[in-house]
């Protein structure tokens, strides 16, 4: 009686030391995200921090607004690091012009997973040796008082047409020059990418006051309508941008088949006009395919 009161014991015990085991094990699993569905940008040691950064797209850089992820890992413990203050800094240097410039950022801010969420509008795509796209990463843990900074060479390509070929260019960003200024639109999808369905988008504007400095437009009047260049329609249901903060308006396109969605615009403020397609042919617009 008493063997197999001990026998009972030690198999509870074995049972109950597997389960727990496991049970930690998926535990600590589930502490490191699946970043499976992001592109890789870099990994990038932050040695005065004794961290290390991943920084992650969600597709392959292009010209236009490029959503970024950054996930900061001690060294020691790899647990994700949420304290610190990260920065980016893009930077175009125009070889044989001998000028650089920055891009519109939106700048990193911690999510509710530890992870830090921002953009990049890149006004243009690399150009080989005349232009080369760099990313500079800066994580200030100010409990210490401490920074590290890392350069990185970046590829931002032009996404390419296939529908309509030469006849049309794919368009994400739109470059506006009006007196002194430039400025920029562009766009991305809440949910990622296009899909069959009303979209819920939202659109980018700055003003480029010099080769660093981007301000957000405020207070602007946008109309959007959607067509398909190649079908000859456009589609129903679509609502026009409200600004939800500075510079940066959402509203509803929607996408009834896949193919090449044209999308005309015109934005404005009280005081001028910076853009309309939606009445001037030669005025860009946004194109793009899924």
């Amino acid at each position: 009686m008493k063997k197999s009161n001990i026998l009972h014991s030690l198999i509870f015990a074995l049972v109950s030391l597997i389960f727990f085991s496991c049970t930690d094990e998926s535990e600590n699993n589930d502490s490191t995200p699946d970043m499976s569905m992001y592109e890789m940008i870099a990994s990038e040691e932050l040695s005065e921090l004794n961290a290390v950064a991943h920084i992650y797209a969600t597709e392959k850089l292009f010209a236009g607004y490029n959503k970024f992820v950054v996930a900061l890992y001690d060294v020691e413990t790899n647990e994700l690091l949420s304290s610190s203050k990260v920065k980016l800094m893009p930077m175009m240097d125009m070889v044989e012009m001998g000028m650089m410039h920055s891009a519109p950022v939106d700048q990193p801010t911690v999510g509710d997973d530890n992870l830090y969420y921002g953009g990049i509008v890149f006004q243009m795509a690399s150009m080989g040796d005349m232009g080369i796209w760099t990313l500079n990463l800066k994580v200030e843990d100010e409990t210490q008082n401490i920074s590290s900074t890392v350069e990185i060479e970046i590829e931002v390509m032009d996404k390419q047409s296939t529908y309509q070929g030469e006849d049309a260019t794919y368009q994400t960003v739109i470059r506006r020059k009006l007196e002194d200024k430039t400025y920029i639109f562009s766009y991305y999808f809440v949910d990622g990418e296009p899909a069959v369905k009303s979209n819920d988008v939202v659109l980018t504007a700055h003003v480029m006051e010099d080769m660093m400095t981007f301000t957000p437009l405020t207070n602007l009047n946008v109309e959007w309508k959607p067509t398909m260049p190649s079908m000859g329609h456009g589609s129903p249901g679509n609502e026009n941008p409200t600004e939800i903060k500075d510079g940066y308006y959402q509203g509803v396109l929607n996408f009834t088949m896949t193919g090449d969605w044209l999308v005309d615009l015109k934005i404005s403020s009280d005081e001028m006009e910076y853009l309309n397609s939606l009445e001037d042919e030669s005025h860009h617009s946004f194109y793009l395919e899924f």
